[in-house]
């Protein structure tokens, strides 16, 4: 794990999970110190990611992260019913 976040990979992480390459996203996102980052819905994608790619625990660990740092974000919100309605 890197000593932080790259504005490079963040970017391009998300245009991966924009289109839908979640395969190719989840080792650039394990790269990443995302313990680092206070950006609640990037936090939301890397769930999402991790989610897609099977990884369910890490997937929840970043929604309810995402959560707690912007509870009232509908986007977050429905990201993790929609993770407890597939589990």
């Amino acid at each position: 794990m890197s000593s932080g976040l790259s504005m490079a990979s963040i970017n391009k992480i998300k245009e991966l999970a924009e289109s839908h390459e979640y395969s190719l996203a989840a080792p650039i996102l394990d790269s990443q110190d995302l313990e680092k980052s206070y950006n609640p819905q990037f936090l939301r994608l890397c769930g999402e990611i991790y989610e897609n790619v099977g990884r369910l625990t890490d997937a929840r660990q970043l929604y309810v992260k995402a959560h707690i740092l912007a509870p009232e974000a509908t986007r977050i919100i429905f990201s993790l019913m929609d993770y407890y309605l597939k589990v």
